[in-house]
């Protein structure tokens, strides 16, 4: 087991007070800063100063005197390691940093991230929240036998709405 997380980084004020920097996607899911987003788009970053590649760590830091949001799990368990809504969440973040990711799906990305990974937005039944939905009609790349049930060769096609506005618009007709 690892001791609790500390700062890597930090600067140093005009009066010489040493202040520790936190990357934002260490702090617990359930906080948020304004005007600080836990991904940045590469527009946003003009202006600023990079420290460079630096590694995702497992942990988030505990913070006190903020109670989690009721509408939000909590990202860390006992131990102090991330949950699967902030591996989710730290999962996103990787591949919203690839530069070549098309614009339709950074915009998705970034909204999925901003409006709280744990909020319901992938929940175990995509029949239910309408915005992923099976492709019936095409096959998919190479003709593998049925493994895991009807539902395994499928493949699943995202809503273009959701692609462009980052929030469903579905709306169960009958």
């Amino acid at each position: 087991m690892s001791s609790a997380i500390h700062p890597q980084y930090f600067c140093t004020r005009p009066n010489g007070t040493f202040t520790p920097l936190i990357a934002v996607d260490e702090l617990p899911s359930h906080i948020s800063i304004r005007g600080a987003p836990r991904v940045l788009a590469a527009s946003e970053t003009q202006g600023m100063t990079s420290l460079g590649i630096v590694q995702t760590r497992p942990q988030t830091y505990v913070v006190e005197g903020a109670s989690p949001a009721s509408t939000r799990g909590t990202s860390t368990n006992s131990t102090g390691y991330r949950t699967r809504d902030s591996d989710l969440q730290a999962a996103l973040m990787r591949v919203l940093s690839d530069e070549c990711l098309p614009a339709n799906e950074r915009l998705a990305i970034t909204s999925l991230i901003q409006h709280g990974v744990s909020r319901g937005m992938f929940a175990p039944s995509s029949s239910s929240n309408g915005w992923l939905v099976p492709n019936s009609g095409g096959g998919i790349a190479g003709n593998v036998g049925s493994r895991q049930g009807p539902h395994y060769n499928t493949k699943k096609e995202y809503c273009s709405y959701w692609i462009r506005h980052g929030e469903c618009d579905y709306q169960q007709q009958g």
